[in-house]
């Protein structure tokens, strides 16, 4: 999976944390990713007591390797073969395509794409009714599934941890990527999230989403 030779290559690291096992059609969109001119990938799979560890240990990996970006990818995603050189060309510290959770029953999907309210300090997921075609727009959080991050933030964000889990006295959670998106959003007022809602992950479960 590599491009021809650059001046300026940039190099990516596809992180895969692996709780049971990575799906071979999320392989499989993994292999059939199309590869910007000047850019190369490796890919990793990283295992943990819990999928932040995973992540955790991903980005210290990517790091620590000298990779430019990491693209976080979950073991039960498809990718379209576009998210790669689409991702990129967005040019901001963390960009997403998008997927519905795995909620069964719902009336309309819920995604792991987050906006701001408009007091500007709460978020709310956005119903796949209400994501528009083929948009670029700015996000408060994503979900990691399929999360491109630009390295240079890492290190500003590292207070021992770059993903945590969060369980609050009332029971209500945060999730380790979101914690992260927060944390950016906080430290690096100026950094710049986005989802392309042309780039519609697949996401397997035990029914079709």
């Amino acid at each position: 999976m590599k491009a021809k030779e650059s001046s300026q290559i940039k190099k990516v690291l596809i992180a895969v944390p692996v709780y049971q096992n990575c799906e071979p059609d999320t392989f499989k969109s993994i292999y059939d990713l199309i590869i910007p001119q000047g850019v190369e990938t490796a890919v990793q799979f990283f295992t943990g007591y819990t999928v932040t560890q995973a992540r955790n240990k991903a980005a210290q990996f990517s790091l620590d390797k000298g990779f430019d970006y990491t693209l976080f990818v979950d073991g039960d995603i498809v990718l379209p073969n576009s998210l790669l050189e689409r991702l990129i060309s967005l040019d901001v510290e963390i960009a997403t395509g998008w997927y519905v959770k795995k909620i069964p029953g719902l009336q309309d999907n819920i995604t792991e794409i987050y906006v701001m309210a408009f007091d500007g300090k709460n978020m709310k997921n956005v119903p796949e009714s209400e994501v528009p075609q083929n948009a670029v727009l700015p996000l408060g959080a994503c979900g990691f599934g399929c999360a491109l991050v630009k390295n240079s933030i890492f290190p500003l964000v590292n207070d021992g941890l770059y993903f945590e889990y969060i369980e609050r006295k009332d029971k209500t959670i945060m999730s380790e990527d979101i914690y992260f998106c927060n944390k950016v959003r906080a430290i690096l007022p100026e950094a710049k999230l986005a989802v392309d809602t042309g780039l519609r992950c697949g996401h397997i479960g035990k029914i079709a989403f």
